[in-house]
């Protein structure tokens, strides 16, 4: 007999995790503790990569236009740049999101 038909049963989709729901209604409520939500995760990584993807090359392009200094001195500057405006805004973003949920 196959156990597999035993369990009928289609698996839930949640977007939680596995997490204590208790635990992400006060993350999306309150805020200033860690996010478990998968969703939430891969949005803010996307965010901050199409923001690295745009700060990188301004800052190289700048410094290299302007003689400011070698151009990868810009690009390391657009690297801390782009994570710090990536992660303020898609942390807003994200704040407001959650706030409506």
């Amino acid at each position: 007999m196959d156990e597999s038909s035993s369990n009928d049963k289609p698996p839930v989709q949640s977007d939680l995790e596995g997490g204590d729901p208790v635990y992400e209604l006060m993350a999306d409520k309150i805020g200033f503790v860690p996010n478990a939500r998968l969703s939430d995760n891969v949005y803010q990584a996307k965010f901050i990569a199409v923001v690295l993807a745009v700060m990188v090359p301004i800052g190289a392009l700048v410094f290299g236009i302007l003689g400011l200094g070698p151009w990868w001195i810009g690009a390391v500057i657009g690297v801390v740049c782009g994570l710090l405006i990536g992660v303020f805004l898609s942390g807003t973003v994200l704040a407001i999101r959650n706030l409506k949920r």
